[in-house]
């Protein structure tokens, strides 16, 4: 499990290398989202910010799956 993890984080950075602006914004984006839950948790909850953050793991993991579904049809 660990080195399909690893397989999909180096084919991520060779993407970014070729893209390197999109890189830049996927980047940002993600860190803006990271970054405004973890203050919004610190006010609410402590345990909301790894709610969040395993939803937000969880929902690009498939979104990837689904368009590398819907890419083969």
């Amino acid at each position: 499990m660990m080195n399909l993890i690893r397989v999909f984080f180096l084919r991520d950075i060779a993407i970014g290398r070729a893209l390197k602006f999109h890189f830049l914004l996927q980047t940002a984006d993600g860190l803006a989202k990271v970054s405004i839950f973890y203050f919004i948790g610190r006010h609410l909850d402590p345990d909301y910010f790894a709610f969040v953050f395993a939803g937000i793991i969880f929902g690009r993991f498939f979104h990837f799956f689904s368009s590398v579904f819907t890419d083969f049809l």
